[in-house]
């Protein structure tokens, strides 16, 4: 089971956007077989960025071999 590859949470992206962002994540998943996922987030829940990405991507179900781009305006 693969992952989202978009988590708008906070609504920044258009549906274009976010259309484009899935489309170019599947690309990179079918070129070079890893998990591309973007994530918008309002709070780390009280811990750094990259304990926070990393939760997510093994909890989202990631593979081994992957790459989030994780964004918080509030942080």
């Amino acid at each position: 089971v693969s992952p989202p590859p978009v988590s708008d949470n906070e609504n920044l992206l258009t549906e274009q956007e976010e259309l484009l962002l899935y489309e170019l994540a599947m690309d990179l998943k079918s070129a070079y077989g890893i998990d591309a996922m973007i994530l918008t987030t309002a709070s780390y829940n009280g811990v750094s960025a990259q304990e926070y990405a990393d939760n997510w991507y093994d909890f989202s179900g990631g593979g081994e071999d992957g790459v989030l781009f994780l964004l918080s305006l509030q942080q």
